[in-house]
């Protein structure tokens, strides 16, 4: 007859997974395709934004009229 044998594990040692190549592997994959991915939609906007015709540009605002509560004089000096 074979024994078998009890393994004495308490909740918290039994929850841990173990860190690996496999998740290393995937972190550095998942990395790589977001700089990838990020350098080119740089690539294929930068003509854009060298040439000033992107949407990032302030839009022009005109200034105000001035309200006045009164008519406006003119001085004789000039």
């Amino acid at each position: 007859m074979s024994e078998q044998h009890a393994i004495d594990l308490d909740v918290t040692h039994a929850r841990q997974a173990r860190r690996g190549r496999h998740a290393l592997v995937i972190l550095m994959v998942s990395l790589s395709l977001v700089i990838i991915a990020l350098f080119g939609t740089w690539a294929y906007y930068s003509g854009d934004l060298a040439r000033g015709k992107g949407d990032n540009a302030p839009p022009q605002a005109s200034a105000p009229a001035p309200q006045t509560s009164g008519p406006i004089r003119q001085s004789d000096e000039g």
